[in-house]
């Protein structure tokens, strides 16, 4: 019901902004970006940065096996659930990440999410910090990050 109730916020949310734009929102010039992805990891959510995850991704280490994305945090510091982002995005023509996370912006979708983080050190290893700034540790050596550039 939730995701129902969503979808059609975001629908009203997209006439809305096409028939009179800034009835939606005072738009800065400041361009919108994903700044981290929140991945779930073992039950738990930690956010990484977006371009250390590509970077990552494009290495293929195995650390990202077996993680999912849950969620995008913007450059204005709200956090989304990966799949409002995606509807709001599919909804928007020509929708760009700028676009989309505009039209999200104070609009009541954020998420009430407390995401650890994930840290890389001098030495390339993997550590996970939870939100309450507790670390387990470095994840197993298999996963050492050698370079990101």
């Amino acid at each position: 019901m939730k995701k129902v109730v969503q979808a059609i916020i975001i629908a009203t949310i997209l006439v809305i902004s096409t028939v009179a734009p800034n009835a939606v929102s005072k738009i800065s010039a400041a361009t919108f970006t994903i700044t981290d992805y929140v991945l779930e990891k073992d039950g738990k959510l930690y956010a990484i940065d977006s371009e250390t995850y590509v970077e990552m991704k494009g290495a293929g280490l195995a650390f990202l096996k077996d993680v999912k994305i849950t969620h995008v945090k913007s450059s204005e510091g709200d956090i989304y659930e990966l799949d409002t982002y995606l509807e709001a995005k599919a909804g928007i023509s020509n929708g760009t990440m700028d676009k989309t996370l505009q039209l999200l912006h104070g609009q009541g979708f954020e998420a009430d999410v407390q995401p650890g983080k994930v840290v890389i050190d001098g030495n390339g290893d993997i550590s996970l910090e939870d939100s309450d700034g507790s670390e387990e540790g470095p994840v197993e050596d298999e996963f050492k990050v050698l370079s990101i550039e």
